[in-house]
C-alpha cells in the first residue's frame, strides 16, 4: 500500500486509490488480531525460564515476551491508522470532485482594488476635509 502514491503525475494530481485496499487491510488486520492474541497466549502458558528457576532467565524470558507484544501492538496501531488514512483519502477524492475549484492569486493584488479616494473623509474645525490616516488635505 505505500509503495502505490495515490496522487497522479502533475498538473492535475488525479487521485487513484485502490478500491480493494481498505477491506484487505480491514482483513488481514483481524486475522492478525486474532494470530497475536493467541501468539501470546501460547508464550505466556509456556514460560519455559520457571522450570529452571533462575532469575534472569524468568527477566529475559519476560521481556523478550514484553518486547513482542508492544511489537505487535504497535503493528495492529499501525493498521488501524492506515484504514483512517485511506479513510480520508476517499473523503479527500470525494470533495476535490465535487467542488471543482482553480487556484487563482487574485486575492493577493491588493493594491488594484486600493484606491485613496475612496477613504472615509472628515472635517476638521475650520469645515475643510481632511483624511484622517496622514492628515493631508487633498486637492479636490
Amino acid at each position: 500500500m505505500l509503495d502505490e502514491l495515490p496522487f497522479g503525475p502533475g498538473p492535475d494530481y488525479e487521485m487513484a486509490i485502490n478500491e480493494h485496499f481498505r477491506h484487505s487491510l480491514i482483513d488481514a488486520n483481524a486475522l492478525f488480531v486474532h494470530a497475536r492474541k493467541e501468539a501470546l497466549a501460547i508464550l505466556y502458558k509456556r514460560k519455559v525460564p520457571t522450570v529452571t528457576g533462575r532469575m534472569e532467565d524468568a527477566a529475559d524470558f519476560e521481556e523478550v515476551a514484553a518486547s513482542c507484544g508492544y511489537f505487535s501492538s504497535s503493528l495492529q496501531d499501525f493498521a488501524e491508522d492506515m484504514v483512517s488514512f485511506l479513510d480520508i483519502l476517499e473523503e479527500l477524492k470525494e470533495n476535490a470532485k465535487r467542488y471543482p475549484r482553480k487556484r487563482t492569486w487574485n486575492w493577493l493584488r491588493f493594491w488594484l482594488s486600493w484606491n485613496p479616494f475612496r477613504k472615509t473623509r472628515s472635517l476638521d474645525n475650520s469645515g475643510k476635509y481632511y483624511w484622517p490616516l496622514d492628515g493631508r488635505i487633498p486637492n479636490v
